[in-house]
């Protein structure tokens, strides 16, 4: 006699179905890219999770943003070290909320200008000046393939400015990329070091 699949037995095969899938996707993007996915997505799983991301009713959103944050990063960092400063930028800037991918910020999330509107955008809480164009930056409020885009520009950027200046090129490249300044006054720069460095070693 077949036994049938019980309710909670039937979600839990299509989520690991639907992670399947998506996991071939990203060894595909990674063949595509000669990058490492599957590293990157490894660095990512390793971060702490946001609060409200917490609980199994958040698994399966979770490990699809995984997989979707790490071939974004995979299809567009040009070496390790900018994927891991993609990774530690986009986890202390929004701790990878859902919400925030989603476009949806807390009264105090995403930098509120005076009336309360985001003037900062997706989980690397990019600037409108930093976008490649306005269109970009719409674009980029809920997906996070174009944020990824728009993240890695604006960090090329910041590290190219910083290129000749005297220092550690990674901190100096925190900085630049989050006040504009390759010294700039950043409270955590310390902690983005340290998370930097933890990914990277898993690149």
């Amino acid at each position: 006699m077949r036994r049938e699949r019980s309710g909670f037995g039937c979600q839990e095969y299509s989520m690991k179905r639907t992670l399947l899938v998506m996991l071939v996707a990203l060894l595909v993007a990674g063949v595509a890219s000669a990058r490492t996915p599957l590293g990157i997505l490894r660095a990512l799983e390793s971060l702490p999770v946001w609060k409200n991301d917490r609980g199994p009713e958040h698994a399966q959103l979770k490990a699809e943003q995984n997989v979707r944050v790490s071939a974004a990063i995979a299809s567009v960092a040009k070496d390790p070290d900018e994927a891991a400063l993609l990774l530690a930028i986009g986890w202390h800037e929004s701790a990878w909320s859902l919400a925030i991918e989603n476009g949806h910020c807390l009264p105090k999330q995403c930098d509120p200008d005076r009336n309360g509107v985001p003037t900062s955008i997706s989980n690397y809480q990019i600037k409108r000046r930093a976008a490649s164009s306005a269109e970009a930056w719409e674009a980029a409020k809920t997906d996070v393939r174009v944020a990824t885009q728009e993240a890695a520009f604006a960090l090329r950027r910041a590290r190219n400015m910083c290129r000749s200046k005297q220092g550690d090129p990674i901190r100096m490249a925190f900085s630049a990329y989050g006040r504009g300044a390759c010294n700039g006054r950043l409270e955590d720069i310390d902690k983005r070091v340290d998370t930097f460095k933890r990914v990277r070693a898993k690149l």
